[in-house]
């Protein structure tokens, strides 16, 4: 009874494996490139947050010039980080984890064409991975609007897009921390280049064996 169990499970994790392989090669469209590039239609010295007053939370989105995108939550009401200009990003924004060294929400990449930000976002869940992706266009270096959200899937009945009109504006901030998102660039899929993956995994061999 249990090695059949055990075969069944080992049966379901290959074609999930197979299935999330597809899934990645479709939706994940984005990949990362080593190396910032000077961004000037936003701004990457602090981070963007929904102007509507009514908003319920204090998520904040912070564009990075190497390309990476990540959405989180301050710790603080917004009104009360105002009083200190600039604002300290790394203190203000919410931790956990060992030596609270967690702190971005969500991760993912961002490309600019003409006037529209494109955002492919990817969730990890366990051992898989979700992908979520978002158009924003730009009104100004300082604004911009969310206007599309795509959840991507295989099987059409769950593939969902979303019309949004939701304008978030730019706030200074000032110690900005380093992206949290070394277990995405584990991923070969994640990068543009596989030479560049090879590097980063062979730096980070290196460094553990230095310790």
């Amino acid at each position: 009874m249990m090695k059949n169990s055990l075969y069944i499970l080992l049966c379901l994790i290959s074609l999930y494996a197979c299935s999330d392989k597809e899934y990645m090669q479709r939706f994940a469209d984005i990949r990362y490139t080593r190396g910032a590039t000077p961004i000037q239609d936003i701004q990457t010295n602090g981070f963007y947050v929904e102007t509507d007053k009514g908003r319920r939370d204090n998520s904040v989105l912070i564009f990075y010039n190497d390309g990476t995108f990540v959405s989180t939550f301050l710790r603080y009401k917004l009104d009360s980080l105002m009083t200190a200009k600039p604002i300290n990003l790394n203190k203000a924004v919410q931790r956990w984890g060992r030596k609270s060294r967690h702190w971005g929400q969500s991760y993912g990449l961002y490309k600019i064409a003409k006037d529209t930000i494109y955002v492919t976002q990817y969730d990890r869940f366990a051992w898989y991975y979700d992908i979520t992706k978002y158009k924003y266009k730009i009104i100004d270096s300082e604004n911009i609007l969310l206007c599309f959200c795509e959840i991507p899937s295989l099987k059409q009945r769950d593939h969902h897009i979303y019309e949004m009109n939701v304008k978030l504006t730019y706030v200074p901030a000032d110690s900005i921390p380093s992206p949290d998102n070394v277990f995405l660039k584990k991923k070969k899929w994640y990068w543009e280049n596989e030479s560049d993956w090879e590097e980063y995994m062979l730096k980070r061999k290196k460094t553990k064996n230095s310790k």
